[in-house]
């Protein structure tokens, strides 16, 4: 679940660069990074039983996605510096996969802090129980 929030929130925030880029060239590498994320997803989620229709698209997604990154990252650039600088924007994808993954640690956290607040309730209901008084 957390990995899917993740996903969804990096997918809204390059729905809102290439809405803010919509009339430049370059609006359609967010486009891309969407795509990319959306495919990702669906290839993970495709490993799995009963998710057996998503995995076929995933490839095609990332491939499609990775294509608007490495075009329309420097769309005013000569060839040769567009395709580099597209390169260079492909090689933020370890920043995507540690974005998504950083929800987890945040689940994890919570996760924590809420097993901690139940066993600190526990403790306080035992001790109005055995001081009824005082407790």
């Amino acid at each position: 679940m957390s990995i899917g929030i993740g996903v969804l929130h990096l997918m809204i925030a390059n729905v809102a660069i290439a809405w803010r880029r919509r009339s430049e060239k370059r609006g359609l590498a967010p486009v891309g990074w969407l795509l990319m994320l959306g495919g990702g997803t669906a290839l993970w989620l495709g490993l799995g039983e009963g998710w057996g229709g998503l995995a076929a698209a995933g490839p095609w997604l990332l491939g499609l996605g990775a294509l608007l990154v490495l075009g329309f990252t420097a769309p005013d650039r000569p060839p040769v510096s567009r395709a580099l600088g597209g390169l260079l924007a492909l090689t933020t994808v370890t920043t995507a996969f540690g974005d998504v993954l950083s929800y987890l640690r945040l689940f994890a956290l919570g996760l924590a802090s809420a097993s901690l607040a139940l066993a600190f309730n526990d403790l306080a209901g035992l001790v109005a129980e055995a001081l009824p008084g005082l407790g």
